[in-house]
């Protein structure tokens, strides 16, 4: 009878090779067309009272069914994973689609976990124009369990400048790169569950990808968001609409295959090659490259070296010249990378073509 260690690691070595799987983690919702039959403090309801003044007058914004005016700066109840805030503002609902049928499994139901929703604001006394509410934020998910440590991964995001997206930081094994309406956060799933939530029945190495939507106008976009409209959508939209939004989101605006990609002052760097070009009447191309060296470039350029293409030419190389010099370069990274390998480090490129070919893959059709 094997002991639990080795059926612990068979389990670990068997997860690894799974795909990754795609869900829902996050869908929060807003409306000003709602109202409270009743405030039952016994069904978990609290007050946050804001910042008085010694002058303040209470200010009346809504009346409950039964009569009781409320004019706390909000209420709110975090009952069985979903999220009620009211206030002057409207009402504000948020949960999470996959949380409510698993600590860290992703699940595509919007369905069943919308009924749960729906169930539990009736429950609260709260009637709602559920056509009228908007969608103010969506997150799309998936998440696999790797080969390498999670910030292995994390560490390769931190070299992406996102399209539109210069606001980066950084967590414990995380990194979120993102905008006012949109974010992309890859993260240690298994590092979170076990220091935030006490969860300490997930695999090792489980990296998440959230594409995250933070306004409705980002969420409707045609081209960049969902192209949804309210809740209704979202909840009847397929599997494969959602994560093809996803994929594209990843494709066109973090993993970038066209025009300016990664990070790179395109201007500076041609100076740079004409500087060589100038100063060396053979080998300019040998000593820029020899300046910036093999990571910097394919850093900067992108791993499948299109925008180096254009780049060349854009300084005066020939289209046959060009032809050469991408695949001396191509073996220059070919080279560069099993000495890495041979050193036992591997070059945060590597892992970042990984992760595009991991997260980008289409699971449904």
């Amino acid at each position: 009878m094997k002991d639990s260690v080795s059926v612990y690691h068979m389990e670990s070595v068997s997860l690894s090779e799974t795909k990754p799987t795609f869900g829902i983690d996050k869908i929060r919702l807003h409306t000003n067309q709602f109202h409270v039959r009743e405030l039952d403090l016994n069904k978990g309801w609290q007050a946050n009272l804001g910042t008085l003044k010694a002058d303040h007058l209470p200010n009346v914004w809504h009346i409950t069914g039964e009569g009781e005016p409320l004019d706390q700066a909000k209420w709110y109840n975090n009952l069985n994973g979903v999220h009620v805030d009211l206030s002057s503002r409207g009402m504000s609902v948020h949960y999470n689609p996959s949380t409510l049928d698993h600590s860290f499994n992703l699940t595509n139901d919007l369905e069943r976990s919308w009924e749960k929703v729906k169930r539990q604001l009736d429950d609260l006394g709260i009637q709602w124009n559920e056509d009228g509410a908007r969608i103010t934020r969506t997150d799309l998910t998936k998440q696999k369990v790797m080969e390498h440590p999670s910030y292995v991964y994390t560490h390769a995001m931190g070299l992406v400048k996102g399209k539109r997206m210069g606001h980066k930081t950084y967590g414990s094994n995380a990194v979120e790169i993102s905008n006012g309406q949109r974010a992309l956060v890859c993260y240690d799933k298994t590092l979170q569950l076990r220091e935030q939530k006490g969860v300490m029945n997930a695999p090792d190495n489980l990296l998440r990808m959230e594409a995250r939507w933070t306004s409705s106008k980002a969420i409707g976009a045609l081209h960049t968001g969902l192209h949804l409209t309210n809740v209704g959508e979202l909840v009847k939209a397929s599997t494969a609409h959602l994560e093809d939004c996803y994929n594209k989101f990843l494709t066109n605006h973090i993993f970038r295959t066209e025009g300016e990609q990664l990070q790179l002052d395109l201007v500076k760097e041609k100076d740079t090659l004409r500087y060589y070009m100038d100063k060396h009447e053979r080998g300019a191309f040998n000593q820029w490259l020899a300046s910036l060296g093999i990571s910097v470039l394919v850093s900067k350029f992108g791993a499948d070296l299109a925008l180096l293409e254009s780049f060349l030419q854009d300084v005066g190389y020939s289209r046959v010249q060009v032809w050469r010099l991408i695949g001396q370069v191509r073996e220059a990274i070919t080279n560069y990378n099993h000495a890495q390998q041979l050193r036992g480090d591997v070059c945060p490129l590597v892992h970042l073509e990984t992760l595009q070919g991991t997260f980008t893959s289409n699971l449904h059709t």
